[in-house]
């Protein structure tokens, strides 16, 4: 008998009732809590608003019933709930901003709630013998703030907004290693027990503390803190098969705290930029055609090409261009002087240079960053290379005279204000079969090229890198789904989202930065299924016979297709 995907969830993964029934008792609780404090905070208006006599005296009573013998106990389950909640799934403590306010809301109400208004009975039960409305109009203030920084928090519950905090667009970039991975079934249900042993004790001797709560909240915290260690021990990268003779996604799963070392205005539309790491550590080596994510002060993430010398640890060389008419990275980059704290992610390599007898690399425009550091490795190796390289004026043309005057022989320098296009048909008709073509360019100039390459040249190798994303006609898009068997969910894909919107609420943490199918950041794994690769990095053989995808774009020609996530 065939077991469905289902079906499989539910004997694999019994944390998630544990989960289920942690999240169930925390709403209860927290919606009890929102309602008593709202009931205190009547009450005691009804006090201060009354005069002298039995009724002023009696709704302070009332109060003071609510708060020590009832309030106490649903504030502290829904505030240890949540904090078991934080440290035994994926959504962490500060790696969103609604849930980091949250917490620390949560933290200010309990003492709010303990250090001003508990405390302050006594003195509101004599005041209200005394006809005084001083004390008990601070003590409904106070109250009144705990009521409505509970309905806050359920507002935020619902709508989630603001996004990632600094950690988690590092996270974010960070891949694999960044992703908290869900606690074990145990764990999970050692806090839901312990909650309820805490609510049980609590009754019965009049006091209510989290002791058992606590206790597992931090056995949580070391089991999650060891997860992470082993993690890092073992140097885990986006998941790839190794054997399906492909290309890699050769990243590197370190983010550093980063800062802009050195900038040198080169033209009116080009700024370099030298990055480093804030504590002056080694940066990661990197191979020609790899790229950073360069994580903005504002939090857009964008993806630019390194050049320079691949073995210099120090630090890192890019080159960006200003873009008026683009997305407003650019832009708030020209802004950013020397000294400014960026998040750097990477390296990241979807453009490896491969072995061939002969290469021939055409570059567009800014595209000459990307290819620069592979003809230098290639010269250094003594082999047969040639570079045409477009651009619209000689003076904006980057590295033009350095090149022309290093590789005389090997270099065409080509500005649109003042020669002809290049003759690529002749370049190509010189290369031998097994000829390596690497392009980095406007989108017209690669899609010339492949159509060259495609129709006349079916034995040279083709190799390009886009600084866009193809245009992609989703109109005609189908529903599926979507199985992740190590968090034992089934995601329905609706036709207008794609996989990754999908599937964040159930792997926030997923890594994505250009969503465009364009960096690679956001690489799954597939087990089974036929994917419908939408990218702009997977070509040929890989789009037919690998086992990767990029769930930003891509989507999947059957009803299901599992992903390792």
């Amino acid at each position: 008998m065939t077991t469905t995907p289902s079906k499989r969830a539910e004997t694999r993964n019994p944390s998630k009732t544990w989960r289920a029934l942690l999240l169930w008792l925390h709403v209860v609780a927290a919606v009890c809590w929102m309602g008593q404090a709202l009931a205190v905070t009547v009450l005691l208006i009804i006090s201060a608003t009354s005069g002298s006599g039995d009724l002023k005296i009696g709704t302070v009573l009332a109060s003071d019933l609510l708060d020590q013998k009832i309030l106490g106990y649903s504030a502290i389950t829904a505030a240890w709930t949540g904090f078991g909640l934080s440290a035994t799934t994926t959504w962490g403590y500060f790696r969103s901003r609604w849930v980091t306010t949250k917490f620390v809301m949560t933290i200010a109400q309990i003492l709010t709630g303990t250090s001003i208004a508990g405390a302050a009975y006594p003195q509101l039960e004599a005041a209200a013998l005394d006809g005084e409305n001083g004390p008990i109009v601070l003590a409904t203030i106070a109250v009144g703030l705990v009521a409505a920084g509970a309905a806050f928090q359920v507002w935020l519950s619902i709508a989630k907004p603001w996004g990632r905090t600094r950690w988690g667009r590092r996270a974010q970039v960070q891949g694999a290693l960044g992703r908290l991975a869900p606690a074990p079934t145990p764990v999970v249900a050692g806090l839901f027990l312990a909650a309820l042993v805490d609510l049980t004790v609590g009754l019965v001797t009049g006091i209510p503390l989290p002791s058992a709560s606590t206790v597992m909240l931090v056995i949580a915290l070391v089991v999650r803190r060891r997860a992470r260690m082993q993690l890092a021990s073992e140097g885990s990268t986006p998941a790839v098969a190794a054997e399906d003779g492909g290309r890699r996604s050769d990243a590197s799963p370190r983010v550093l705290d980063g800062v802009i070392a050195e900038r040198t205005q080169v033209t009116d539309s080009v700024v370099q930029l030298r990055v480093a790491a804030v504590d002056g550590s080694p940066v990661p080596d990197w191979k020609p055609g790899a790229h950073i994510d360069f994580v903005l002060p504002s939090g857009k993430v964008r993806q630019y090409s390194l050049h320079g010398n691949p073995r210099d640890r120090a630090g890192w060389n890019i080159s960006v261009v200003r873009e008026a008419e683009g997305r407003g990275g650019s832009i708030e980059i020209f802004d950013l002087p020397v000294g400014s704290k960026i998040g750097i992610g990477g390296p990241r390599n979807n453009f490896p240079l491969v072995d061939a007898p002969r290469y021939l690399f055409v570059a567009g425009g800014i595209g000459i960053t990307a290819l620069k550091p592979m003809l230098e490795a290639v010269d250094r190796a003594e082999k047969p290379w040639e570079l045409i390289y477009r651009g619209r004026s000689r003076a904006d043309m980057l590295f033009a005279d350095e090149l022309s005057h290093h590789h005389p022989d090997h270099v065409v320098v080509s500005a649109a204000d003042t020669d002809a296009r290049p003759d690529l048909d002749a370049a190509l008709s010189d290369l031998e079969d097994g000829s390596a073509v690497y392009c980095c360019g406007p989108s017209s100039m690669m899609d010339a090229l492949d159509q060259r390459i495609g129709s006349s040249h079916p034995n040279i190798t083709f190799h390009l890198e886009r600084f866009a994303a193809t245009a992609r006609d989703d109109s005609h898009n189908r529903a599926f789904q979507v199985f992740l068997p190590r968090a034992g969910e089934l995601i329905d894909i609706p036709a207008d989202k794609t996989v990754l919107e999908s599937l964040r609420p159930v792997l926030p943490e997923l890594p994505g930065s250009c969503e465009t199918g364009i960096c690679g950041s956001c690489e799954m794994r597939i087990l089974a299924g036929r994917p419908d690769h939408r990218d702009d990095i997977l070509t040929g053989t890989d789009r037919e016979h690998g086992n990767r995808i990029y769930p930003c774009v891509s989507r999947s020609k059957g009803p299901l297709l599992v992903l390792d996530g």
